[in-house]
């Protein structure tokens, strides 16, 4: 819910940056993710179908806020629309695309 704010405004047009931060070992991936895709991505086996994800109650943010402007857009029939997302790590001053 604290990020519905910024998933409204992106529909709206504009640019949404969702940031999390924190010491190593807090959570950030893990909430960001959730585990069947935190599992997938560090064990490098294959994503989860979508509709595992959907179905699944602990999805994290990313893949709920993805299913809620698929869902949005659909709803309104836009079909012309393009939604980009992009996942970094900033680790001890480096940049690595997720």
């Amino acid at each position: 819910h604290a990020v519905a704010p910024s998933v409204e405004k992106a529909l709206d047009g504009y640019n949404a940056t969702l940031f999390t931060y924190g010491m190593t070992g807090t959570g950030k991936t893990f909430s960001m993710l959730g585990p069947r895709l935190m599992e997938a991505a560090f064990d490098q086996r294959s994503a989860p179908s979508p509709a595992a994800l959907v179905a699944d109650q602990q999805r994290g943010i990313v893949p709920r806020v993805v299913q809620h402007l698929f869902e949005k857009l659909a709803s309104v029939g836009d079909s012309q629309a393009v939604i980009s997302v992009s996942y970094m790590q900033i680790y001890r001053e480096r940049c690595y695309d997720l």
